[in-house]
């Protein structure tokens, strides 16, 4: 059966194929496996057999990999509580790298788009306010976060690794909120990119402009991507790691 060429046909990733040839297909997956400490350079390599060099469960890494390169993605295998903590970290860690770069390289594009006007631009104020008001919502967001749900997790699975007894006052905790919270910084981006594509007029370099545009977009897709890990992945496995805690200690 042929397809149009317009049309791409999305191969679910395995662990028996070659990591460099899944890259190659998509280089948004390079922060994703230098998340896990893997570097490029891996050759030939199987993910499978880059997993076992890092003890990295390979079904699991396989899953990240999928949900990244597809957002329609579906979930077809169980993936084992045991990995909540690595999905956690991976989590943090995405949050940290934000900041590091799509945050601080937009920063840095304001200050020479403002450096590149000739005049006083009123519109180039208003979006470096916007953006100052977005970091500060960010590292709240971020803290936040860290503490109420991923922390929360963190002694939840303590306690199931550990087999303790339930600890009082832990509580399944409010995905939601937070689903709310990431959504609305969300939205503070697509405003920004609106004022910079609809308002922005006058002297300044356009091609700053441009490139501001395309990180914005490109840290709306990232966002989105951890949002379905977040909600997608690490929701049901806590719910089921807090359903078994429960279990085992009624």
């Amino acid at each position: 059966m042929y397809f149009c060429s317009n049309f791409t046909i999305m191969t679910v990733i395995t662990p028996e194929q070659k990591l460099a040839d899944v890259i190659l297909k998509n280089y948004n997956l390079i922060p994703v496996v230098n998340s896990f400490g893997i570097e490029l350079g891996f050759g030939d390599k199987t993910i499978k057999a880059i997993c076992t060099e890092h003890q990295i469960d390979a079904v699991f890494f396989s899953v990240l990999l999928n949900m990244i390169n597809s957002a329609s993605y579906v979930i077809d295998k169980h993936i084992s509580i045991l990995n909540t903590n690595q999905l956690v970290d991976y989590l943090r860690r995405t949050l940290r790298n934000y900041k590091t770069s799509q945050i601080s390289v937009i920063d840095i594009h304001i200050a020479q788009l403002m450096a590149s006007s000739s005049d006083k631009n009123e519109h180039l104020q208003l979006i470096e306010n916007f953006f100052s008001q977005f970091k500060i919502e960010f590292n709240q967001y971020e803290s936040d976060i860290n503490n109420a749900l991923y922390g929360v997790i963190e002694s939840a699975y303590a306690c199931f690794l550990q087999e303790k007894e339930y600890i009082f006052g832990l509580e399944y905790p409010d995905f939601e909120l937070f689903r709310e919270r990431f959504y609305q910084l969300n939205e503070k981006l697509s405003d920004m990119k609106s004022l910079l594509i609809k308002y922005l007029s006058g002297s300044f370099d356009r091609r700053i402009r441009n490139a501001i545009i395309y990180i914005i977009s490109r840290f709306e897709e990232d966002m989105h991507d951890s949002m379905r890990l977040q909600y997608k992945l690490l929701k049901p496995m806590t719910k089921e790691m807090f359903d078994k805690i429960r279990i085992e200690h009624e």
